[in-house]
């Protein structure tokens, strides 16, 4: 009934060498991925922001102002706003979908180059 497949000389899965991954859904997961991301960073800036908020209301600011101008903390941040505005544009992405809008090929990628265009522009702001 059951046949020992060991023994046959066959890969599992030949369809994945010549898989080419469709456009919606990498950014399903890219935005199902950076939501997760940006939970956990807001988690960790309230636990940080609590922590500190015992210290004093006068050292909670000079705290907060140490943490945020070294060089290092600004990337973080950086990184942080890239991936909110990522998600932040996807999400509408995702809602003009639902509506039925932009479900053309051609409409995936002229808004794939507008989203580039909005994230180089927003990064230059920042």
């Amino acid at each position: 009934m059951f046949r020992d497949f060991s023994l046959l000389n066959r890969p599992l899965s030949p369809h994945l060498t010549i898989y080419l991954p469709q456009y919606s859904s990498l950014f399903s997961i890219w935005h199902r991925f950076s939501g997760i991301l940006l939970l956990i960073l807001l988690a960790l800036t309230l636990f940080l922001i609590n922590v500190i908020s015992f210290c004093g209301l006068l050292d909670f600011f000079y705290v907060l102002n140490v943490f945020l101008c070294t060089k290092i903390e600004k990337l973080i941040f950086l990184f942080l706003c890239t991936i909110s505005m990522y998600h932040s544009v996807n999400g509408i992405r995702h809602l003009t979908w639902n509506l039925g809008i932009w479900l053309h090929k051609d409409y995936l990628i002229y808004f794939m180059i507008t989203l580039i265009f909005i994230f180089s522009l927003m990064l230059i702001i920042v």
